[in-house]
């Protein structure tokens, strides 16, 4: 699957000369493999991760059916994770999404190392203005730290950066 995945990207890459971000799911057998693999052949984004939409049942009818559920901040722990194991190690751009609800998760995600968040769960559960209360949450605790740029602290709770850099690897027992 992974490999067909790559051969699909790369004929897509080979057609095209705009930027592409590939949104990818957090159940790879390697994630990191597939994550510099993708990189490697030239993805300008990786997209941590694609929700995917789980199979529901209805005991009444005996038949599928199918259940839309909105993320909340507690799906953002896979994403955070993965942003910061991948920061520093990809060319390609990391999006974190999935779970991002507040300005203060979109902080954690861009500490973790996300050159962008991508939103949408917060926005069916509040609507667009939820976009403004977030940015004015960054610029108010940027401005509270000393902050004046995202490169200030994007990163700074990467991997490469924190006291014990096996925290994120000791998830699940990795």
């Amino acid at each position: 699957i992974e490999k067909r995945e790559l051969e699909i990207f790369s004929r897509i890459r080979q057609a095209v000369k705009i930027p592409i971000a590939v949104k990818l799911h957090p159940f790879y057998t390697n994630m990191m493999r597939v994550a510099v693999a993708f990189d490697n052949a030239g993805a300008d984004a990786l997209v941590l991760f694609n929700r995917l939409f789980q199979p529901d049942l209805s005991i009444e009818k005996g038949e599928e059916r199918m259940r839309l559920v909105l993320s909340d901040a507690t799906d953002a722990s896979i994403p955070l994770r993965w942003t910061a194991l991948l920061h520093g190690r990809l060319k390609s751009d990391i999006v974190s999404a999935t779970g991002i609800m507040t300005g203060r998760d979109a902080i954690k995600m861009i500490m973790s190392g996300a050159t962008a968040v991508q939103v949408v769960s917060t926005l069916y559960k509040h609507d667009v203005t939820q976009i403004g209360e977030m940015l004015a949450e960054i610029t108010t605790w940027m401005k509270g730290k000393g902050l004046g740029r995202l490169d200030d602290f994007r990163g700074r709770a990467s991997k490469k950066n924190v006291k014990d850099p096996w925290a994120f690897e000791r998830a699940q027992y990795l």
